[in-house]
This record gives structure tokens, sequence and C-alpha cells, in this order.
């Protein structure tokens, strides 16, 4: 079962003499886990969670999509870039846990640091994701003119490409330095009560 709740959050921020607005979705997503012990919900994150390669799944995940939109005027001087409307979708999805009462007051506390760490760390990816589209609506400003339209947009395109592509090369970076939240506490403790 999927469970999906949307949360919108809008800012309007401006740069240099362009106005660039940005608009930032957030989806939140969850999947029903259950048992009664850490080692059956482990089991269940891993029938359940999001398989990636042969090597294994993860429990969480974070996409994103960061579209944008210049808004340009032709002028007798050429073309004028006036606006670039940025939105940013993230969704993540996360585990939800059925049957909490259920579990042991030492279950119930690794259950809660886990999920607290695995939320932190899935909330770090769209960071990466809203400071990309905000460091392109910066530098964006700096492109304000140019001869004519279609020089605005390739080098917005290739700004574009240049910024996601660093950004994304983050998220990894920090997937590989966290291995994958681990070294944050995104893990199930063995439960010792039996």
């Amino acid at each position: 079962m999927l469970i999906k709740t949307t949360l919108a959050a809008i800012f309007i921020l401006f740069s240099h003499s362009v106005n660039a607005r940005e608009q930032v979705i957030i989806r939140h997503n969850a999947y029903v886990v259950t048992g009664s012990t850490l080692q059956e919900i482990d089991r269940s994150i891993r029938k359940g969670g999001f398989h990636v390669s042969e090597n294994g799944s993860f429990a969480a995940k974070t996409d994103y999509a960061i579209n944008w939109q210049p808004i340009m005027e032709n002028t007798d001087s050429g073309c004028l870039l006036k606006d670039v409307y940025i939105t940013i979708e993230i969704e993540y999805s996360l585990p939800a846990l059925a049957g909490y009462n259920k579990l042991s007051d030492l279950d119930k506390e690794s259950w809660s640091k886990y999920y607290k760490a695995l939320k932190a760390h899935e909330e770090r990816h769209g960071y990466y994701a809203i400071e990309a589209a905000r460091q392109f609506k910066w530098q964006a400003g700096e492109v304000f003119s140019a001869q004519n339209c279609d020089n605005i947009r390739r080098s917005l395109r290739k700004m574009a490409g240049r910024i996601f592509a660093r950004y994304n090369e983050m998220n990894i970076a920090f997937d590989r330095r966290s291995n994958h939240g681990h070294k944050d506490g995104a893990y199930l403790l063995a439960s010792i009560s039996k």
C-alpha cells in the first residue's frame, strides 16, 4: 500500500536584474512495513523497499525534477531575459511502520532513531536539488541580454546542465561518504529483547 501526502511551499526569490522565481513542491510517499521485531521489520523493508541493483535495495529514496522556463523579450537591440520561473519537485518515499505500538520499548527507540536518521538522509538529497536550482537561478541573472533569444536559451541550457551535473555528483558523493545513511544512523539495530 502506498500512502501519498503533498506539501507545497512557494518561495519567490530575486536574482540580479532578472526576477527569478522559484516554486518548491514537496511530496511524501510511504510504503507500509510490518513486523513485531526489528528483524521482521528489516525483512519487510527489504521486501517492500526500492531495488536498485543486484547488490540490494534501499529503504527510502528521493526523486526530484528541476524545471525552468525563461521569459524573454525581443527588443531593438536584441533579446532581454526578463524572468526565469523555476519549479523544483521533490518526492520522498519512506517506510511507514504498521504496528509500532506492538514493539518493545527498546525496538520502538531503535525504530525512531532509524527513521529519524533515514528521513534526515533523504532530506539532504532534497536539499541538494534545491541548492542546484538556486545556484542556477543566481547564475541565470548574469545572462540578461544577448543578440537573440536562442543565444540566451543555449546559454541557460548549458549553464543548467553544468550546475545540475555538479549537484548530482554531490548527491552521489554524499551517499558514498555516508554509506547511504548508515554512517549517520540510518540502520536498524539488532533487538536484544526477546
